[in-house]
């Protein structure tokens, strides 16, 4: 399960939690009880995140990873990879191609690894992001755009991907 997938649980939780106890405490005033609404909102608060914590222990599959799903995981699981190929498969048609579509991918790629790895921004500590990801991966993410010439062959693209795992 994603974190927007808890978030969005835990929110709709705590608003049905919430409407319940003022319902609960309307009903215990009409019929003559002095009841305080903190105490209801507090018990029914609780006991919606207690419902949500229990779903989540009990939920069937694979821990939170906190890497992004696949968008359309139900109905094809692979349609990220899809896509990831269809972009790559344009970027070595022409250079423009690439510098539009597939170079932006690894620089975002790279730079969410540099980050999750190893705490690094590669815009505020060069030298340090220079030296874990290598000269031909930080020449690609740091040069300007070369729309003329011929894209990466194969063996380029997979050796920047080979770099970008190995960070």
């Amino acid at each position: 399960m994603s974190r927007h997938q808890i978030q969005v649980m835990l929110i709709k939780a705590v608003c049905i939690a919430l409407a319940v106890a003022f319902v609960a405490w309307g009903f215990l005033v009409l019929g003559g009880l002095r009841a305080r609404p903190v105490y209801c909102i507090g018990l029914a608060v609780a006991i919606a995140v207690l419902v949500v914590c229990t779903q989540l222990v009990l939920a069937p599959g694979e821990p939170y990873s906190g890497e992004r799903e696949p968008t359309t995981a139900g109905q094809q699981p692979y349609a990220d990879l899809y896509f990831l190929e269809y972009r790559l498969s344009w970027g070595s048609v022409e250079r423009a191609r690439f510098e539009q579509r597939v170079r932006p991918l690894l620089v975002r790629v790279a730079d969410e690894r540099l980050r999750q790895r190893h705490g690094v921004d590669y815009t505020t500590d060069e030298r340090k992001a220079r030296g874990i990801v290598g000269e031909d991966l930080w020449q690609l993410m740091t040069r300007e755009s070369i729309s003329e010439g011929k894209p990466p062959t194969h063996r380029e693209v997979t050796a920047l991907v080979t770099a970008i795992e190995h960070i």
